[in-house]
């Protein structure tokens, strides 16, 4: 009797430690995904959201379903995952993890918003995209603590704002949209210069504008 007690514990034991943890199932997923077996990372990702709801795995895991779906391009499945985070309260300044070049935090919200712009300018929802360009602009703004990192941001969003009002036929709100970015020192701004010139190249009187905004600002005294 003694000795089947034991096998019994023994099992017991054997099964508690072999018994995968939710970080196990992250894990592989995420290196199923880094090889493009989306099938299989999906598998991963969809346990542990159905199985480890209060895991701290949990909103990374929920946002990669999404962001599968979206690299897959099934939007109609990645839209209400994208939204469902939009009203949740994952925590934006959740630690990423990777290189110190990399963003510091997950911004889950921040991300979500403009994947959801992303997908309905595809669907040629331009109304759609601006909406949720401008949530990820002002609702949910992108938080970092390096300042080449905004920088960089609000040159990508100023080129999405651009985009999308130009499929808007809304031109002049294009350049708006630009033309803060024409100074910028902390990132690359060639193609806000290069989309600028595209904007401005067949518009006229152009100096004349230019001398009445700077009248305008430094006033003459007599």
């Amino acid at each position: 009797m003694k000795k089947l007690l034991l096998i019994i514990l023994t099992l017991i034991c054997y099964s508690t430690i072999a018994q995968k943890m939710p970080s196990d199932y992250f894990d592989e997923s995420s290196n199923y995904f880094e090889n493009d077996n989306y099938e299989k990372a999906l598998i991963g990702y969809q346990y542990i959201i159905d199985n480890f709801p209060k895991n701290e795995l949990y909103p990374k895991s929920y946002y990669n379903v999404g962001y599968i779906y979206f690299t897959q391009k099934k939007f109609e499945m990645a839209i209400p995952v994208f939204k469902t985070i939009l009203e949740s309260n994952f925590n934006e300044k959740e630690n990423l993890g990777g290189s110190i070049m990399e963003d510091p935090y997950t911004n889950y919200r921040h991300k979500a918003s403009e994947i959801l712009s992303n997908i309905y300018y595809e669907k040629k929802m331009y109304d759609s995209a601006l909406l949720f360009l401008a949530l990820s602009d002002t609702v949910y703004p992108y938080l970092s603590f390096c300042g080449n990192g905004y920088a960089s941001n609000y040159i990508q969003t100023a080129l999405k704002y651009s985009s999308i009002y130009q499929k808007l036929n809304q031109p002049e709100k294009a350049i708006e949209s630009l033309l803060p970015n024409v100074f910028a020192t902390l990132a690359n701004n060639t193609k806000v210069i290069e989309e600028l010139k595209k904007l401005l190249a067949n518009k006229k009187n152009l100096k004349k504008e230019l001398d009445e905004s700077i009248n305008k600002i430094y006033s003459k005294k007599l």
